[in-house]
């Protein structure tokens, strides 16, 4: 089974989008189309079974997504299907989004807290990062009740865990060190 390479295919897709000066709206439909999936596993299913012929898909595909995406985008989905790789338009997206951002000189950060955090905070962690990092700071409020209260900063790979759940996890292996 033939797959693609994300990168190699989100690099093509981010530059035919710049070249036509529609990167946005491609992006846009992308996650269109791959929130409709998520929506619909029944088409989602019927588009990545190997055993349908393709003209089924496209006569399906031009039925939902015709008059309500970018050209661009059905024929990025069709490329898809025929590429057995429509299953990982999720990490595509995430891989176009990079691309993007790189390219604009953005650098995402995700805010992990127990709550979502106040525009006050969020404008502090853009002043702070954008500063240090000189670039544009976009900051995404990931929601997990699961590090109990204070923030967890990630940008790329790497982590700053200021969170309460980091704090007792450091003291408790701190703990473990001495005994």
């Amino acid at each position: 089974m033939k797959k693609i390479n994300n990168k190699i295919f989100a690099e093509a897709v981010v530059a035919v989008g710049r070249e036509a000066g529609v990167d946005d709206r491609i992006a846009s439909g992308l996650k269109d189309v791959a929130a409709t999936l998520f929506n619909n596993l029944e088409l989602k299913n019927f588009l990545n079974e190997p055993r349908v012929a393709f003209s089924a898909k496209e006569e399906a595909l031009t039925k939902v997504f015709a008059d309500k995406v970018d050209k661009r985008v059905y024929h990025i989905i069709f490329l898809l299907i025929k590429e057995k790789s429509l299953s990982h338009l999720d990490d595509l997206l995430l891989e176009i989004n990079r691309i993007k951002n790189e390219q604009d000189g953005i650098i995402e950060v995700k805010a992990v807290s127990s709550s979502p955090i106040s525009d006050q905070t969020q404008q502090r962690i853009i002043r702070i990062l954008g500063g240090k990092m000189n670039k544009e700071i976009k900051v995404m409020n990931i929601i997990d009740q699961n590090i109990i209260g204070g923030l967890m900063i990630k940008i790329g790979d790497t982590v700053i865990d200021g969170s309460i759940k980091g704090k007792i996890n450091r003291l408790k292996n701190r703990i473990i060190k001495i005994t």
